[in-house]
C-alpha cells in the first residue's frame, strides 16, 4: 500500500515529491513553506466544526437507544448478558430484530468501555465517543495525507474531511459510523506505515493492527471487509515488492484476529453456531424491516447520486482521482510500483460494490470508505489544481493560487451549508438515500413497524 520515496513523482499530487525535486513543481516558495499551515488550520477548522455542532438535547433514534441499552446491559451483566439479548432475539425476532443486533459486541464493548470511563451511562455518552472518534478520524487523515500524498493534495485532503457532512453528521450522534470511520482509517494508516517500521515499533503496530481487526470483525460486516482488503492490500504490496517479513506479519495478523475473533464470539453466546444463527435470524428480520423497505432501497444508482448530492466536490474529486490512479497503473514499471493511489481506489471501489450488492442503500454504510473518499478526491482535485495554476501562471503565481484556493472555499462552505441545512437542523435521525435525496418513500412489501 505505501509507496518508496523513489517512485513519487513530482509532476502529479497523487503522490508526493522527493523534498529534492519541490521546486520542480511548485516554484513558488511561499505556497510550499505553508502547506503544513493550511493543513493544520483546516483540521483545527474542522474540530471546532465538530464542537459548535454537537448538541446534546437533539432528538435521538431509536438505533441510539438500542445501543445505549444494550451497553448498559453488558455493564451491568457482563458477557451475559448480550448472551441473553441473543435468546430474547430468538424468542421475538420480528420484535426485538428490528433494532440493531446485540451481536455487534465490538462497538458495544468499546461504548461500555467509555461509559465506565466517564461514568456516563445516556445515550448521551454514545454521541460523545462519535465525537472524540470523529476528531481523531481527522487527525489521522491529516497524518496519513502529510506523509503521503503531495503537497496540494495533502491540503485538499484534509479541507474536504474537515468539512465532509457525514462526518458532521455522525460526530453528534450516538451510532457506531464514526468508531467505525475511526478503525478504517486506522487500518489504512497502520497498512501504508508498517512496512516502515522496524523493530519493537513494527511489533507494536501489528498488536494493534490485530486489534483493530477484531473489532472491526466483531462490530459490523462493512468494516470487517475493510479489515480483510486492508490486508489483502498490505499483503499483496509486499509479495509484490518480495517483502517476507510484512508478507508474514500481514498473514499472522489475520489468522489472529480471526482466532481471537471467534473465540470472543463463541464464548460470549455459547458458540459459533449460536453466533452465525443470530447473525440470520438478524439479517431475515431486517429484509422485512418496513422502514428499511421505505427509505433505503431503490436502484444502484441512487448510491453515488447521493453521495454526488451530499458532497460533490469530493464525489467529482474522488472519481477523477480513481480515473488517475487506474490510468497510470498502466504505465507503471510494475503493479508495486502504482502504490497508494490505486489501492485507495481498488479498496473504495469494492467496498462500493460490497454496499451496492448486499442493497445497503444508505450512507451509514459507507462510513469504512469516508476518509478513503476524501483522500481520493483531494488526489483528483490536486491534480486538476496544479493544471490550472500552470494555465494561470501568466497571471502571476499567487494570484493564480489565491483564486483556486478561493474556489476551492466556496465549495468548501457549500458542504458545511448543506450539511447544516439540510442533515443537521432539519432534525434528520438517518442517513437512508430517499430522505437524502429527496425522494418519495417506496412502498413496503410487509407491514411490520419499526
Amino acid at each position: 500500500m505505501p509507496i518508496d520515496k523513489s517512485q513519487r513523482s513530482p509532476s502529479g499530487p497523487l503522490q508526493a515529491a522527493p523534498a529534492a525535486e519541490v521546486h520542480a513543481d511548485d516554484r513558488d516558495a511561499k505556497i510550499s513553506s505553508i502547506t503544513g499551515w493550511l493543513i493544520f488550520i483546516s483540521a483545527c477548522a474542522g474540530i471546532l466544526l465538530r464542537l459548535s455542532f454537537f448538541e446534546p438535547e437533539i432528538a435521538r433514534s431509536p438505533d441510539e437507544r438500542t445501543y445505549t441499552r444494550q451497553a448498559n446491559v453488558l455493564l451491568e451483566q457482563g458477557v451475559s448478558g448480550l448472551r441473553t439479548l441473543g435468546d430474547e432475539l430468538v424468542r421475538n425476532p420480528m420484535e426485538v430484530g428490528v433494532a440493531p443486533s446485540p451481536v455487534r459486541v465490538g462497538y458495544l464493548g468499546i461504548l461500555a468501555g467509555y461509559m465506565e470511563i466517564t461514568g456516563n451511562r445516556t445515550v448521551l455518552a454514545g454521541a460523545q465517543l462519535s465525537l472524540v472518534a470523529n476528531i481523531a478520524t481527522l487527525i489521522l487523515v491529516a497524518f496519513a495525507a502529510r506523509r503521503h500524498l503531495a503537497r496540494t493534495a495533502a491540503a485538499i485532503t484534509v479541507l474536504l474531511d474537515a468539512v465532509l457532512p457525514f462526518e458532521l453528521m455522525t460526530g453528534r450522534r450516538a451510532w457506531q459510523e464514526a468508531v467505525i470511520s475511526l478503525l478504517a482509517t486506522a487500518l489504512i494508516v497502520l497498512a501504508m506505515e508498517l512496512p516502515r517500521l522496524r523493530g519493537v515499533a513494527r511489533l507494536g503496530a501489528y498488536l494493534v493492527f490485530t486489534i483493530a481487526g477484531v473489532l472491526s470483525l466483531t462490530t459490523k460486516e462493512n468494516i470487517g471487509v475493510a479489515f480483510l482488503l486492508c490486508t489483502a492490500g498490505l499483503f499483496g504490496a509486499a509479495i509484490l515488492r518480495k517483502d517476507r517479513a510484512t508478507a508474514v506479519g500481514a498473514a499472522v495478523s489475520l489468522g489472529a484476529a480471526i482466532l481471537i475473533t471467534a473465540a470472543i464470539l463463541a464464548s460470549i453466546f455459547g458458540g459459533l453456531g449460536k453466533y452465525v444463527a443470530l447473525q440470520r435470524i438478524a439479517e431475515n428480520v431486517s429484509a422485512m424491516n418496513v422502514y428499511d423497505q421505505t427509505y433505503s432501497v431503490g436502484p444502484a444508482w441512487m448510491l453515488p447520486a447521493a453521495i454526488v448530492r451530499v458532497c460533490p466536490l469530493v464525489a467529482i474529486g474522488a472519481l477523477a482521482g480513481m480515473v488517475i490512479a487506474i490510468y497510470r497503473s498502466f504505465g507503471a514499471r510494475s503493479l508495486s510500483a502504482a502504490g497508494l493511489p490505486l489501492a485507495l481506489a481498488g479498496y473504495c471501489i469494492v467496498l462500493l460494490l460490497v454496499q451496492i450488492v448486499s442493497e445497503r442503500m444508505n450512507l451509514r454504510y459507507t462510513a469504512p470508505i469516508y476518509s478513503s473518499l476524501c483522500m481520493l478526491a483531494g488526489a483528483g482535485c490536486g491534480w486538476f489544481t496544479v493544471q490550472l495554476h500552470r494555465v494561470m501562471r501568466p497571471l502571476g503565481g499567487l494570484f493564480a493560487w489565491t483564486i483556486l484556493s478561493v474556489v476551492l472555499g466556496v465549495a468548501a462552505l457549500r458542504d458545511v451549508n448543506f450539511g447544516r441545512d439540510y442533515l443537521l437542523n432539519t432534525g434528520m435521525q438517518d442517513l437512508a438515500l430517499r430522505p437524502v435525496l429527496g425522494e418519495p418513500p417506496a412502498q413496503p412489501s410487509s407491514s411490520n413497524p419499526r
